[in-house]
């Protein structure tokens, strides 16, 4: 199945006015996205997407054939970097398995913050993070990837402070349900 369903691209006027069109009924995720992919635009995040006003944490439910009004994008700029380093505890990660860092406010669907790779040593850098409140998730990729409990841990970014962090991932194997 496609986990990702349909998107559709817009460019953003003078006016900051866009239109997406052609999108089926369901709930729509929004991403900034530059002319090169959807994380070059460094610095630059969604802070918050709203509808008629409200804030739409989850996305925007629309209805199938619905007319979308009323939606106001709020873009963040900011040059916070998060430095860490992931320790291993109770063994260690198969070379095939990859680790990345995602960000993302608490309670929110993560996005707009380019994640970082982990290196074969623990460490990372996220760079270009507007100020704010966010949550710190660690991900893990590939053939081997041991079945356990990801750390997550809330981070307060600052513009032009470097914030070190340290998760801590236990390696032992949690049982199948």
């Amino acid at each position: 199945p496609n986990l990702f369903g349909q998107s559709s691209s817009s460019m953003v006027g003078a006016d900051g006015s866009f239109r997406l069109g052609g999108l089926p009924g369901g709930v729509i995720n929004m991403r900034l996205s530059g002319a090169m992919g959807p994380f070059d635009l460094k610095g630059y995040a969604l802070s918050r997407i709203e509808r008629d006003g409200v804030p739409m944490p989850k996305g925007i439910e629309i209805k199938e054939g619905e007319q979308v009004g009323g939606i106001r994008v709020v873009v963040a700029y900011g040059n916070g970097s998060i430095r860490g380093v992931v320790k291993f505890e109770n063994g260690s990660l198969p070379a095939s398995v990859q680790m990345y860092v995602t960000l993302g406010k608490p309670g929110e669907n993560p996005g707009g913050i380019r994640p970082s790779q982990v290196d074969a040593r623990g460490n990372f850098l996220m760079e270009g993070i507007p100020p704010g409140n966010y949550e710190l998730s660690l991900q893990m990729f590939g053939q081997g990837a041991p079945k356990v409990q990801m750390p997550k841990r809330e981070v307060n970014v600052q513009n032009s402070v470097v914030t070190d962090v340290m998760l801590t991932l236990d390696l032992t194997t949690q049982p199948k349900p």
